[in-house]
């Protein structure tokens, strides 16, 4: 936040010897408290320095930060008068009530009682400007340094691993969302889902409703989009794009002449689509549930596909291995086609048998 190299300001002095005082030190004791010698802070009292390097600021008032459990800069912050400007980097200043404000560190005397109207007229204003990128990074970063502060203060309230597995999976999704599509992600955390104590701000009946309104969003776009990405996890492994493998691609590969590692990893990535059509199936299971009206997801041409493709594998591969498998029937119901999917494992099972014996 500070820059490199601070101005010595009177308002910083007066912080300076107002919290050497508050804790019985003299500036010369101070000094040697901190390794500097005995002259170092009597100088920047006396205004005889001018400047101050950031980490000796930080050095300065780093164990009565502690003292109160915080981090050094935000102690200056909380405690600098309102009325000091505040210098951050690129010679950007910004008054520090502002700062004060956005970041929750109000000071003591930081309420308005005693200021002008043209003053607070002044900081109305100022509130209401374009800020620089320097004033608005020092936000993002208290902002980001609030969200880590709230994951690690539930984090320790977790009861089982299990519990922490979860948090962390929450955590690393939240990076993959931003990584992988930041404008996307971006807009969906600018959507206000709660209001605090939704019934303090709301009253007690809109806030309740509110709430289960908000639930019942949650939970249907939490459905929209776990068949969208289930979706999107079988097609692409059954599309084929130019210059794009995927698995079938792969499978249609297989010869007489490939070799029975590559095999096994093929029957390995089968085993995992299998999976996954299993989940879309669970998916759109869940969607039609929640929306109280049958899918109409062609899942029975997916079945079609797999079943063809696993009998040219073996044809392909010249394994010795036969199988009978009933295609559903286009009436089906989704938890018999969840069921079915384990059949599927067990002819992939009796494939990895074919595929040892003929290493053998």
């Amino acid at each position: 936040m500070f820059p490199d190299k601070i101005k010595i300001t009177d308002d910083l002095i007066k912080l300076i010897i107002d919290t050497r005082k508050e804790y019985n030190l003299t500036a010369y004791g101070l000094s040697e408290k901190i390794g500097k010698n005995k002259s170092w802070l009597p100088n920047i009292e006396n205004k005889r320095t001018k400047n101050i390097f950031k980490e000796d600021l930080i050095l300065l008032f780093k164990d009565f930060a502690k003292d109160k459990n915080m981090d050094a800069e935000d102690f200056i912050i909380k405690y600098l008068s309102p009325a000091a400007s505040i210098e951050l980097s690129n010679n950007v200043t910004v008054p520090n009530h502002y700062l004060q404000a956005e970041m929750h560190l109000f000071s003591p005397d930081h309420e308005d009682l005693n200021i002008s109207d043209e003053e607070r007229m002044k900081r109305m204003e100022y509130y209401t400007e374009e800020k620089p990128y320097e004033v608005d990074l020092v936000r993002l970063k208290k902002k980001l340094k609030d969200l880590s502060e709230l994951i690690i203060d539930e984090f320790s309230y977790c009861q089982t691993a299990s519990d922490r597995y979860k948090m962390i999976d929450m955590a690393e999704t939240m990076y993959t969302n931003f990584l992988g599509g930041f404008a996307y992600t971006r807009k969906l955390y600018q959507i206000p889902l709660f209001q605090g104590d939704a019934e303090m701000s709301f009253g007690k009946k809109v806030g309740s409703e509110y709430l289960k309104d908000t639930h019942k969003n949650i939970v249907d776009f939490s459905l929209t989009q776990k068949l969208a990405y289930a979706h999107a996890d079988i097609c692409s492994e059954i599309s084929f794009e130019e210059n794009r493998h995927n698995l079938f691609a792969n499978i249609m590969l297989v010869s007489e002449k490939t070799d029975t590692e590559v095999l096994d990893n093929i029957m390995f990535d089968l085993d995992g689509f299998i999976y996954k059509l299993h989940e879309y199936i669970l998916a759109a299971k869940g969607m039609s549930k929640a929306r109280n009206c049958p899918s109409d997801i062609d899942f029975i041409a997916i079945f079609e596909h797999i079943v063809k493709t696993i009998k040219d594998f073996i044809r392909n591969a010249h394994l010795n291995y036969r199988f009978e498998y009933t295609i559903p029937e286009s009436d089906t119901d989704l938890d018999e086609l969840a069921q079915r999917c384990l059949e599927l494992n067990n002819i992939t099972y009796g494939i990895k048998q074919a595929i040892r014996n003929r290493r053998q």
